[in-house]
């Protein structure tokens, strides 16, 4: 029985005229496996699947369209004409959030873009807003007129705005202690040259 396929396979091999028969192998053997066979009255695919098998030329639809070259390209000219490219995008520039709250607040916050310490707030403020501008904010920063970019602001809420009592940032010089010379300091004794006599301590 092997020797009955091998014929035939080996002669629709050599119809080919080609040296790589592994490239026609599949085609060859999808017609051997859909030939009649007129001993068993049935196609070797019948008798595995139940059914005919379908062949690549049956896989396309033969049907012809009626448009003709000039319907065609009007309607390809119409619907190029109706489509519009679409803008580019930038993806260098992240967009930066800014609050709504911005445009009626009446202090804000300023962040800090220099280099913070370890638990540092991130933001200065309140501050109160002088001038609004599209890009720019003018503040009061302890009584000096400041130009800010409005990247930087975040607004500030108040329940109350007339207890409003801004902090002061300044640095304030902590008030030093002189020391009393009519205090009365125990001496520690010392050797001659200076060292420190530390005495044991004796419990009673």
């Amino acid at each position: 029985m092997i020797e009955e396929l091998h014929r035939p396979l080996k002669s629709a091999i050599k119809c080919h005229a080609t040296e790589r028969w592994t490239e026609v192998l599949p085609i060859i053997l999808l017609g051997l496996r859909a030939s009649f066979k007129e001993d068993i009255l049935c196609t070797p695919a019948e008798l595995v699947f139940g059914t005919t098998i379908r062949l690549p030329g049956e896989m396309f639809d033969s049907s012809k369209s009626d448009d003709d070259v000039v319907n065609f390209v009007s309607k390809l000219k119409s619907h190029m004409q109706s489509l519009h490219p679409k803008p580019p995008k930038h993806h260098g520039k992240h967009p930066v959030f800014i609050h709504p709250g911005l445009l009626e607040a009446t202090h804000v916050f300023l962040r800090r873009d220099m280099l913070r310490r370890p638990l540092q707030q991130p933001y200065d403020g309140p501050f109160k807003v002088l001038q609004r501008k599209d890009k720019v904010f003018f503040l009061d920063t302890n009584g000096k007129r400041v130009s800010v970019s409005i990247d930087r602001c975040k607004p500030a809420f108040f329940h109350n705005t007339e207890d409003l009592q801004l902090p002061q940032t300044k640095n304030e010089t902590p008030a030093t202690v002189e020391p009393n010379p009519t205090a009365s300091t125990p001496t520690q004794p010392s050797t001659r040259s200076g060292r420190k006599v530390h005495l044991p301590t004796r419990y009673c």
